[in-house]
């Protein structure tokens, strides 16, 4: 059977589920925002959501520890209250476990040692998965660590081989900072939090907000970049995720003495930081001598689901999630996202017990080993696609709740009208005016979260909400309870906000017959990087005739996305089971971005969707239609028209399916006559 055939056997049977049902009468269905926006402020409590913050944060628990397992028992427990089916499923996985790490200066009349031992008790400050390493060796500075620092070094004469490489913990993700200065041939890597990085400057916790001076960064430094999760399922499907090069986390008060030992030409101005020592391009630096121990293994992780059941068997499910395992305490990752997930769990639980149904599922999900590399979000998806599931609706992930003020959402294109909805509805009552008025704009969601399976293996739309983008006291001893209620959320006020928005946003995913994907936004982000690419590069002529078919295809779709966009909302004053008819074939049109040619099988990571990969530079970014843009960016021809052609194949597919969805949710075409 071809796929014009399998569609038009799809259309028929669609539009006979919809004429047998519609001599009867059938409700007609309201917003779920508009209708349920009062109530849901009414269920979500502030001080409910701080206490759940400090029960789940009351001590160090990381992945695979008996601590971690009485986390887990609490939020079964929270789930089970609301009357919420949870069940688990435990996995055994490779985690690290830090065992030794030192720091001293070589070749000093009384070499001290430094101290890498943060105030309090918990697990020594160590990076996941680092190699075993006792070694000598000068140490230079290179920014954030990214290719474009090391250039920058190479231009001024400055060779990083058999050096140990000092750069800033923020940037590009972790494990490509210790990929590249492998690459750079280095011979070891410290990780530092810049104070300036931290965007403000204000005293260090407990007297005030920021990252204290002994405060050290964990971390993993595994490259989920190329694939997430437990390494040895990575090795099962060939590729290595560990890292090659020996590396530690240190505190400023160690960044700051070594910087103040090199000597060198000043670095650029953003390079600069804001410790008391001079930035400079080291010709010359102090020797140290660094040793790192640990061990891998086997231990195991639990993730934790409740279910909300649909109205529809037949709609693909929403799943709204969060990781529970910390580095330390973690208070603010992810106590404080858990917190939030919970009591928008019950929210919606308590609508549930007054007579709301949802149309299509809702699935919470609370991962485990997140911290070491999306463990257990990343067995899920590997589970569900050996099971042949069918797939969800949407994927919307918290994190960490409340970093600071601002609203945030990382948001694949599709999704953000829906949210936008809600945030218009939603009033932010520090400034007395809706959220909507005040968010930033839309970034992608990245591959650094929970998000990154779903992004890199399936065509899920996922969005990523919270408020703030970082906070001083990431992965270290001071992300308490204290610290949120001194200085990151006083009173929990912004987690309830947020609890607020998540469970609004949620249910309304969960609520309509149609499913709420806006599919020009799709084609809009498409022109968006066409038009970066065209800027950036000398090239745009050249390879534009290679991207023929994919332009001309995504011309033709445009039209139909923005017809169907515009028709959307009257799927709520229609007969219900005429949105059900036609949300298979959105959903169809939805998966129609999933880019698997002949020549590329399904699991191969960052493949899932036609229209967002990681980025080649940063790792952990997405970018849209990433596949293309890195062959139009090193002009390599065959690859651009190779993605061209897949691309235009997903924009033609989805076409067809929007064009179907019409014929059976609106009557239109040869099959029914237009109502007058």
């Amino acid at each position: 059977m071809t796929k014009r055939t399998a569609l038009a056997a799809l259309v028929l049977a669609s539009v006979a589920a919809v004429v047998a049902v519609e001599t009867r009468s059938v409700r007609l269905r309201a917003g779920f925002v508009g209708r349920e926006k009062d109530r849901i402020a009414g269920l979500v409590s502030a001080a409910r959501i701080d206490e759940q913050t400090a029960l789940l944060s009351r001590k160090p628990h990381r992945a695979g520890t008996p601590a971690n397992a009485e986390v887990a028992g609490l939020v079964g427990d929270r789930l089970q209250r609301v009357g919420l089916k949870v069940w688990n499923t435990p996995w055994e996985v490779e985690l690290y476990e830090p065992i030794a790490a030192r720091l001293s200066l070589v070749g000093a009349a009384s070499p001290p040692a430094y101290d890498l031992a943060e105030e309090g008790d918990g697990d020594p400050a160590g990076l996941a998965f680092s190699p075993d390493a006792d070694l000598a060796a000068t140490v230079v500075y290179a920014n954030y660590g990214a290719r474009a620092d090391y250039d920058l070094l190479r231009r001024n004469g400055i060779s990083v081989k058999g050096k140990v490489v000092l750069v800033r913990a923020q940037g590009i993700c972790r494990g490509m900072k210790a990929g590249i200065a492998a690459g750079e041939g280095a011979a070891g890597l410290l990780l530092f939090p810049e104070p300036r990085d931290q965007g403000f400057a204000k005293p260090a916790f407990p007297d005030g907000p920021n990252v204290p001076r002994w405060a050290i960064p964990r971390g993993t430094l595994l490259r989920y970049d190329l694939y997430p999760g437990d390494p040895a399922s990575a090795r099962a499907r060939g590729i290595s995720t560990r890292p090659t090069v020996p590396a530690l986390g240190v505190s400023q008060a160690v960044a700051e003495d070594l910087l103040s030992r090199m000597r060198g030409d000043a670095v650029p101005d953003d390079w600069k930081g804001w410790l008391k020592a001079p930035y400079v391009l080291a010709r010359d630096g102090p020797r140290v001598r660094l040793t790192v121990k640990g061990q891998v293994v086997t231990g195991t992780i639990r993730n934790l689901y409740a279910i909300l059941p649909g109205a529809s068997g037949d709609a693909k499910p929403v799943m709204v999630g969060n990781h529970y395992d910390a580095w330390e305490r973690g208070a603010v990752d992810p106590g404080s996202g858990t917190a939030v997930v919970l009591e928008a769990a019950e929210a919606l639980a308590r609508l549930r017990d007054r007579g709301w149904q949802p149309e299509r599922t809702i699935l919470f999900s609370f991962w485990d080993g997140e911290e070491a590399g999306m463990y257990g979000s990343t067995k899920w998806v590997e589970q569900t696609q050996r099971e042949q599931f069918g797939g969800l609706a949407a994927y919307v992930n918290v994190d960490s709740a409340v970093r600071a003020d601002d609203f945030v959402g990382n948001v694949v294109p599709g999704l953000r009208a829906a949210l936008d909805e809600v945030l218009a509805a939603v009033p932010d009552p520090a400034v007395g005016r809706s959220v909507a008025s005040l968010r930033g704009t839309y970034h992608l969601p990245g591959f650094s979260s929970d998000a990154g399976p779903f992004l890199g293996l399936t065509t899920t739309p996922v969005a990523e909400i919270g408020f703030g983008r970082w906070f001083p006291v990431y992965h270290t001893r001071a992300d308490t309870v204290e610290w949120i209620r001194r200085f990151g959320d006083p009173g929990s006020a912004r987690a309830a906000l947020l609890a607020r928005i998540l469970a609004l946003y949620v249910g309304s995913l969960a609520s309509e017959p149609v499913f709420p994907f806006r599919f020009s936004e799709v084609s809009d982000a498409a022109r968006e990087a066409l038009r970066g690419l065209e800027s950036r590069t000398s090239v745009a002529a050249a390879w534009s005739p290679y991207a023929r078919t994919f332009l001309d295809s995504l011309e033709r779709y445009e039209p139909v996305a923005r017809r169907w966009d515009g028709e959307l909302r009257r799927f709520r004053t229609l007969p219900l089971e005429r949105g059900r008819g036609a949300n298979p074939l959105v959903e169809r049109a939805i998966a129609a971005f999933g880019a698997y040619p002949p020549t590329l099988k399904p699991g191969v990571f960052g493949r899932g969707s036609v229209l967002i990969g990681p980025s080649d530079e940063e790792g952990c970014s997405a970018e849209p239609l990433a596949p293309f843009q890195h062959a139009v960016r090193v002009r390599d021809f065959d690859p651009i028209r190779a993605e061209g052609e897949l691309l235009a194949r997903a924009f033609s597919q989805a076409a067809e399916y929007l064009r179907a969805a019409e014929l059976v949710g609106l009557r239109r075409g040869p099959v029914f006559r237009r109502r007058r």
